[in-house]
């Protein structure tokens, strides 16, 4: 018998059930990631070393996620560049790798096309969608930051000096 006052919920899962439930959405790892058939609803059992074979396995990923941004209506063109940048440096790595080094390789490869095109502003806002999904620190962020600032610095010091060199001419 109820108390009064009492409500008795059933059919409410714990988050635990719904956790487990949802692990292999929750988990980091690609490798736990489920497929399926967009026609047949059918799971597709991937079985690859790493995560270059799995854009093997999945022929048209690359290209339907690179058309999924050129056509979302959402983004600015600067937004679309970026993350199409940024997919196709991340699509060698394992995203469960540490976030912090990854933004820094990121940087250092892609610095001055980010500086070129005036897509800091993308970089800044992505790095903060990074830092609201617990995948760096304040910490982090700082130092990235600040690397960031050094690598910008470094540029306009080299388009300083080439723009001399050509004046001298």
């Amino acid at each position: 018998m109820e108390e009064k006052g009492q409500i008795k919920l059933t059919g409410i899962k714990t988050i635990q059930e719904t956790k487990e439930e949802n692990k292999y959405y929750h988990n980091k790892s690609p490798k736990n990631r489920l497929f399926f058939n967009s026609v047949t609803g059918e799971e597709i059992n991937l079985d690859y070393e790493n995560e270059e074979d799995m854009y093997t396995m999945l022929p048209g990923l690359e290209e339907y996620s690179e058309d999924k941004i050129s056509n979302c209506t959402d983004l600015n063109e600067k937004d679309k560049k970026f993350f199409h940048m940024w997919n196709n440096f991340m699509k060698n790595k394992n995203i469960s790798e540490n976030y912090k080094e990854i933004l820094i390789e990121f940087l250092k490869d892609n610095y001055k096309i980010i500086l070129e095109m005036e897509l800091k502003k993308n970089f800044m806002f992505h790095l903060l969608t990074i830092y609201e999904n617990r995948q760096i620190n304040e910490e982090n962020i700082i130092n990235i930051i600040g690397f960031f600032d050094k690598l910008n610095k470094q540029y306009q010091e080299e388009k300083k000096e080439k723009l001399n060199e050509e004046n001298k001419k």
